[in-house]
Order: structure tokens, then sequence, then C-alpha cells
């Protein structure tokens, strides 16, 4: 600094000496600007200045607007300050006034699980084998059922259903039976139990049979009132849930021994509660299949409220 200033602003060593260094600073600025703005006599510079005085001259109120304009402009320094303004996009970036890209960074949303998809309901069912399934070519080729009867034997009762082939099975209760029915054979011992057992007093294994039939085929339908049974569902202690897809019905079994049967496409006056128990302890299936997917997906409906 000092060696332009001696050599710039014609000053001599005895007059920096003394001078401290903040002191030089100034003094080489202030040097520095007006060199700076310098401008050569005869020059286009010169010629536009002499110009503008003159005018000025001719018209004060001019030169008094100039000053004003100058005095409101920020300088470059302070406008350096100011940010860019910028315009989002659609594409999620930021569009800077001089035409600069600056990509935002956005949060990716997790991927929520799909309610009810497949995948989903599955996390409901449980592939176990069933106790006592049998895979007989007799019944493999069954006919019809003929008629039901109540027979006696020395190691007790039993409820023996007849085919019109001349084939016949014993049981005691219809869970015993459902793993060889179809949907025919279902209806068709509803039908027959009907017909045979309406004007007879029942007991034992028959009012079992006929008690059970009579819940899964009418409670839904409002052809006969069972409301008390349906009652007290909060002291239901489910231990098992199982379909049996080739007739078409599921069972709760109770803690008590208590066997609900019902159709899987019917609504039954189950409470919420209930179902969702039902859910929680999971579908017994031998297999994956669309019937049971379904009926996860008609429980999950009825808790929702559709």
């Amino acid at each position: 600094m000092m060696t332009y200033l001696k050599h710039v602003g014609n000053k001599k060593h005895s007059d920096l000496k003394s001078k401290t260094f903040e002191e030089i600073q100034a003094l080489y600025k202030k040097v520095k600007r007006f060199d700076e703005s310098f401008t050569a006599v005869g020059s286009t510079e010169d010629k536009r200045k002499i110009k503008e005085m003159n005018e000025e001259a001719k018209d004060p109120e001019q030169k008094r607007l100039k000053k004003k304009v100058a005095k409101e402009t920020p300088k470059e320094e302070d406008t350096a300050k100011v940010p860019a303004k910028v315009d989002v996009t659609e594409q999620g970036t930021k569009k800077r006034k001089g035409g600069h890209m600056k990509m935002i960074a956005r949060k990716r949303k997790r991927p929520q699980p799909d309610v009810d998809s497949d995948d989903e309901h599955k996390k409901c069912l449980k592939i176990v084998t069933f106790e006592g399934t049998i895979n007989s070519d007799i019944w493999e080729r069954k006919s019809v059922i003929a008629r039901l009867n109540k027979v006696s034997s020395p190691d007790g009762d039993y409820l023996v259903i007849y085919r019109a082939n001349g084939n016949f099975r014993a049981f005691n209760y219809l869970m015993e039976v459902l793993y060889i029915f179809d949907r025919k054979d279902l209806f068709h011992l509803y039908d027959l139990m009907m017909e045979q057992y309406s004007k007879v007093t029942l007991e034992g294994y028959e009012l079992i049979l006929w008690g059970d039939l009579k819940i899964m085929m009418e409670s839904s339908t409002g052809e006969n009132d069972q409301s008390d049974f349906w009652s007290d569902q909060q002291d239901w202690k489910i231990v098992t849930w199982r379909l049996y897809e080739a007739c078409g019905v599921y069972i709760l079994e109770l803690e008590d021994g208590t066997v609900i049967h019902m159709l899987v496409e019917r609504r039954y006056p189950l409470s919420k509660d209930l179902l969702q128990r039902m859910l929680d302890l999971g579908l017994e299936v031998e297999r994956e299949s669309t019937t049971a997917l379904d009926l996860i997906r008609f429980i999950k409906q009825q808790i929702d409220g559709e």
C-alpha cells in the first residue's frame, strides 16, 4: 500500500512513517477510488460528463432528481445480500431468478400395506391337517342322501346317513361329516330333517343335529328367532375357528364344547368384538384357497361396518 501511495498518490516516506496501519489503509482506499474514477481529457467519458454538466446547469431540477434516484437505488454490495427470488416448479425444484435450478430434497413416503390384499388376508390363515379326514372311494362316488336314522348299538347310539346307492355313514355330530359333504348334501340333509322330524319330539344326537342345522340355515334369514342363542358373545371363549371348504361351512368351537356352524356367504349376528377375536385366533384351513381368503375379507368388511 505504501508503494502505491508513493507512486500514484505522490506521498513521501516522511508523510507515511508516522501514520498507523488503519490510517494508511484508509488513505490507500481514497487514492485508489480517485484513481479508478480518473477520466482522461478528451476521452469519450470526459465528453459525456461535460455534456451532463452543461445540461444540469440549464435545468437544476433534473440534477436534483438524479441525486434522489441515486440515493434510493441500492448499492451493488447490498443487492448481493438479498436472496434471489425463487419459483417452485411442478417437478419439485426451485428455479432461481437467474435461471439456475436447485433440487429440493423430498421425504419419501413409505409404501403402506394394502389392508385388502391377499397377502394381508393370508396372515389370518393357519394351515393344518384336520383330524379324522378320510378319502373313501365309496364316499367319493356318493349319491343323494335318502334317509337319516338313529341306531342303537352296544357302543352307544349313532346317527346314520343312508345314500340312495346303499352306502351309509355313522356319526354323532354334524362336524364329523362336513369334510365328506358337498353343498347339495348339506341342504338335502336340512330338508330331510325338517320333513322327517318336524312333528317328532327329539332328544340326544338328533336334537343336537336339528339345532345345529336350524342355527346355520335360519339365523341369518329371519325365518326363526334365534336371538337368545346369539346373546352373551362377550363370554364366548373360542378354541377353534375352522373352514370346511367343500361344503362352504365354517365353525366356531367354544371352550364349553358348543360348536356353531355357519355358511361362508351369509351374515350372522356376530359382534365386532367376536369377529376381531376370530381374526386374531386365525382361520384353520387345510390349504390356501379363494374361499378362505374371501371369508377373511368378508369378516373384515363386517368389522368395518360395510
